[in-house]
């Protein structure tokens, strides 16, 4: 989950539990973006390193 302190008692209990499915929704979403960055395949021989060529496949939302 995001680092950001929550008290219950700020919300109704209908306000939490909304906050809370929203919580796991962004952390399973965060779950599937690495999931599919890491699916991505490096070709060999490209003649880039692995990380400059991860860099551009995040910039240019080939991992989507």
């Amino acid at each position: 989950m995001r680092e950001q302190p929550v008290l219950k008692e700020n919300f109704s209990n209908a306000e939490f539990r909304q906050w809370l499915i929203e919580e796991h929704i962004w952390e399973a979403e965060q779950q599937m973006e690495a999931m599919r960055i890491n699916d991505i395949a490096y070709p060999e021989g490209l003649g880039v390193p692995y990380e400059q060529f991860m860099e551009r496949v995040r910039r240019e939302g080939l991992d989507r």
